[in-house]
């Protein structure tokens, strides 16, 4: 028996009841395990979304602004404080960032932005290297391409090839040609 196990004899604590020293480690091993979990919960999100390459500066811009720069100010918060990432209202901060700080279908629609402007980045460099690219012909600017502005994902894969002005007219002149040589043979 140590002076632990029993109550302390003091007259203003009547309700003293020491913890056992397994309950005393329960209870530290749940918070540090509420910590790794958010701290998983962060290291995932940083895996998905931390990866981003766009052909659009302002695509680039935005998803920069939706994700570190929401997370920011939380950062510099837990930074200047440490002691705030370990107590319930931190883990609540940042719980409350992830679940509806961050616009998950903005981030969304930038990802299929971006993967759309590369694969156009892609075809053009093909229709370059063919030689059927005009950029006089091609109404869409890649670099200035605002996703969330416009409320529209990239869908434009193709740019429209160039023809020469007798490649284009040429279905037309022999299909008047057809039609003269026909009207002549009747």
């Amino acid at each position: 028996m140590n002076r632990f196990d029993q109550i302390a004899p003091l007259q203003f604590i009547d309700t003293y009841a020491p913890l056992p020293i397994n309950e005393l480690y329960q209870i530290g091993r749940q918070q540090l395990d509420r910590i790794d979990e958010s701290n998983r919960q962060i290291a995932d999100n940083f895996k998905q979304w931390a990866q981003f390459r766009s052909q659009s500066q302002v695509d680039t811009d935005a998803f920069y602004n939706e994700t570190i720069g929401k997370v920011s100010p939380l950062i510099d918060e837990l930074v200047l404080n440490p002691d705030l990432r370990k107590s319930a209202e931190g883990r609540a901060k940042i719980q409350n960032m992830l679940n509806y700080g961050i616009d998950y279908g903005a981030l969304s629609m930038l990802q299929q932005s971006a993967d759309n402007l590369n694969k156009r980045a892609q075809i053009v460099a093909e229709m370059q290297a063919q030689g059927v690219y005009n950029p006089y012909w091609d109404d869409i600017n890649m670099s200035a391409w605002d996703t969330l502005g416009s409320g529209q994902i990239m869908t434009d894969m193709a740019p429209l090839q160039y023809k020469s002005i007798q490649q284009i007219s040429d279905p037309y002149s022999v299909r008047a040609l057809f039609r003269k040589s026909r009207t002549l043979l009747t």
